[in-house]
């Protein structure tokens, strides 16, 4: 299972045990249903901005979405490989869309 793949079920499971509907992540995110299932299904990371209203939206840290459970120190899995698609999306203009 990818960073993306990873990082996209437990934004998943966060929402399901807010019992929250796609709809309504999206609505407190301020996007569209669609993108939440696309980052559920990790066709696509959430933006830095997204990231940080997930995680407000599902009321938990950033920390809690990207980590899992331990740290993972092997920058081609988990925390590490999310952060570092993040950060090599900050100078593309998809990272600085709002959705």
């Amino acid at each position: 299972m990818s960073g993306e793949e990873r990082l996209g079920e437990r934004i998943r499971q966060r929402r399901l045990r807010r019992a929250m509907r796609q709809t309504d992540l999206a609505l407190d995110v301020g996007t569209h249903q669609a993108r939440v299932s696309d980052w559920e299904r990790g066709k696509y990371y959430p933006s830095v901005h997204s990231l940080l209203a997930i995680a407000k939206a599902l009321k938990c840290g950033v920390g809690d979405l990207l980590m899992e459970g331990k740290e993972d120190t092997n920058p081609r899995r988990g925390c590490w490989a999310v952060l570092t698609r993040l950060s090599n999306s900050i100078t593309s203009s998809r990272c600085w869309s709002r959705t």
